[in-house]
């Protein structure tokens, strides 16, 4: 192969330097220098070649991402042979796409595309280069420096995120995150009109502002200026944002609330005044806790009760111990009560009148059912439920049925009919201690693949059960209508079944993440349980870890708990196009995964968090 100096020569553009040798002769070849006609030779060369200087230097800085990789050696080499790894970067660059120096001591290598920015490269010459004599390195030689920071940083998550819509109102914090460590002296959120920001507050690569004054179906746009990276590489606002602004619209809540269960249970004829010491009240969302009063009427008076809030302002709780006698017919006012957003409460649904009436004595009142896992009508109910049956992998189903009132727990029994085949089956069930509450457990039939077929209909027959003073089921409440609970199974996916199998019996593993990508450790080890630590620092728990794909291909990301996720390929320094979705009930170890496309042999980014309840768990696998 002519090298560019001789091409230059033969096709007569510029002058010809002296010939050398070829890289591949070896010395004391036939009629080479050191045949001598009967006489000894030149001594053969059994030294390995060395490197004597590589630039960028071990241990420099601030390397320009486009910087050429100069190494020189001991000796003359055979321009041929030879690798020299990049990591993270390029992987692999050859000594034959290099350029050589006239004497072959001096390779000088241009990486394919920039190195990653702000990041610790590794640069390992590796043992298969030799010298002309054919001595190959005796061990490879390592440089390790850090590139400059040209990247400009760009956002990766928000609250609301970038496009929202039917934000709430009540929304209190607006958060968001960096691609990387920011300046926390410069930037601002600069908001408009009569919407008021707190103090910003850093929390790793997150910034923090409280929020007040969000009105009803408005449009926002809140623009982030002036934020910088450490490096002083001002944010790309391009990314995530489109426009550099963060933007959302709230909503217009216009629904009111309602009650959707309440003990004594509204027209019950058989609350026991002796034991009744409160009045309990659930609603249908969110309460004011501030608004509103309640009134207990009977026995030709009226008393105002003290209303006590649950923390999720779901359910009130009324004091009526000792106002209740036996025999009498009681009526709890609830006046001038409104949910989060200002709506009045709307009785229609459960109290009609907009009290809670009933009387103490005898029950008479039919139970009915209030809540119901599948709920009613669901047509995507997953046929199996993985789980640990003594360290053994096993299937069941298991049904749970809430009712208004506490039920006769002898009765522990209801058919299961598949309406698609016709098949049915009693199911034994065990109860909850307040006897609210049943769970019936489906186990897979002789020959069946899972305990409920897939892609079937079926009805779960309720009408055996009866409350503790023997009333039968209510068949004409509005939830389940004639007293059987409806619901349609999918198909199963075995690869979701077998990833719940890590889950229960692993391997495990634990990683610590980091707060920043550097230095993050490898999470790439599919059928794997992660245990992984996020820093938190005070704040909300977030971190980094690395993936891989060896020869590249689709990674299936399935987590314990539902969490901001991104990746990023480190080549090209831009986030890999995924969504977290919700899991199907195959196991309580998963409950949401993420799906995407990874480069072969490029080392992945993947940030978590905030999570709300540590520790974070993942199982990779593949498509």
């Amino acid at each position: 192969m002519l090298g560019a100096a001789a091409l230059t020569c033969a096709l007569g553009l510029g002058a010809c330097a002296p010939e050398a040798s070829s890289p591949t002769e070896r010395p004391g070849g036939a009629g080479g220098e050191g045949s001598g006609g009967g006489g000894g030779g030149e001594a053969v060369d059994q030294v390995p070649p060395t490197v004597v200087s590589i630039s960028p230097e071990d241990g420099a800085t601030g390397v320009a991402p486009r910087e050429p990789i100069v190494i020189a050696f001991s000796e003359p080499m055979n321009e041929a042979l030879g690798t020299v790894r990049i990591e993270p970067g390029d992987g692999v660059l050859r000594a034959n796409a290099g350029s050589w120096s006239a004497d072959w001591t001096t390779l000088t290598l241009a990486p394919s595309a920039p190195l990653p920015s702000g990041a610790t490269v590794t640069l390992t010459v590796d043992v298969d280069f030799e010298d002309r004599a054919g001595n190959a390195m005796s061990a490879p030689y390592t440089a390790r420096f850090r590139t400059k920071d040209v990247a400009a940083p760009y956002v990766v998550a928000a609250t609301p995120t970038e496009g929202a819509a039917l934000v709430p109102i009540a929304t209190e914090e607006i958060t968001i995150t960096f691609s990387e460590p920011m300046d926390p002296a410069a930037g601002e959120l600069v908001a408009g009109g009569d919407l008021v920001l707190g103090e910003k507050r850093w929390d790793e690569l997150t910034v923090r502002y409280a929020v007040s004054g969000l009105e009803d179906d408005r449009n926002y746009a809140l623009s982030l200026e002036g934020f910088r990276d450490l490096d002083g590489n001002p944010l790309d606002g391009a990314v995530f944002l489109a426009d550099g602004n963060l933007d959302f619209t709230t909503g217009v809540d216009s629904t009111p609330p309602h009650v959707v269960i309440a003990a004594p249970a509204e027209g019950s004829s058989d609350a026991a005044a002796h034991l009744t010491g409160a009045v309990e009240i659930t609603f249908s969302e969110p309460m004011d806790t501030t608004a509103g009063e309640a009134t207990l009427s009977g026995d030709a008076r009226l008393v105002p009760l003290p209303m006590a809030w649950s923390p999720d302002r779901l359910r009130l709780s009324l004091d009526v111990a000792g106002l209740l006698r036996d025999g009498a017919a009681y009526s709890v006012l609830l006046a001038g009560l409104l949910d989060q957003n200002g709506n009045p409460l709307d009785p229609a649904p459960h109290l009609e009148d907009g009290a809670l009436d009933f009387t103490t004595g005898r029950d008479t009142s039919k139970p009915y059912a209030a809540a119901s896992y599948p709920a009613e009508g669901d047509q995507r109910v997953y046929p199996t439920e993985i789980y640990d049956s003594d360290s053994i992998v096993s299937e069941r189903k298991r049904l749970r049925v809430t009712f208004s009132e506490p039920m006769d727990p002898s009765v522990t029994q209801a058919r299961l009919i598949n309406t698609t085949s016709g098949a049915g089956r009693a199911l034994s069930g065990t109860w909850a201690p307040d006897s609210l509450s049943i769970e019936l457990t489906v186990l897979p039939s002789d020959g069946a693949d899972h305990p409920l077929d897939e892609d079937a209909f079926y009805a779960l027959d309720l009408r055996t059960f009866r409350d503790a003073a023997g009333n039968t089921l209510d068949t004409s409440h509005p939830y389940l209508g004639n007293g059987i609970l409806n619901f349609k199974t999918v198909a199963s996916d075995a690869g979701l079944n077998h990833t719940c199998q890590h889950t229960l019996f692993g391997p495990f593993e634990s990683v610590s993440a980091t707060a920043a990508p550097d230095g993050a450790p490898s999470t790439s080890a599919t059928h794997t349980e992660f245990t992984i630590d996020l820093p938190s620092s005070g704040g909300e728990p977030t971190g980094y870890t690395r993936v891989s794909a060896p020869g590249g291909g689709t990674r299936v990301f399935y987590f314990n708990q539902l969490v901001p996720f991104a990746l990023y390929d480190t080549a090209a320094m831009a986030a890999l196009p995924l969504t977290v979705r919700q899991a199907p009930d195959a196991c309580p170890g998963i409950t949401h995964y993420a799906e995407a496309t990874l480069a072969a042999d490029v080392w992945h980014h993947a940030r978590f968090g905030p999570v709300s309840s540590p520790p974070l768990k993942m199982v990779i696998e593949p498509r």
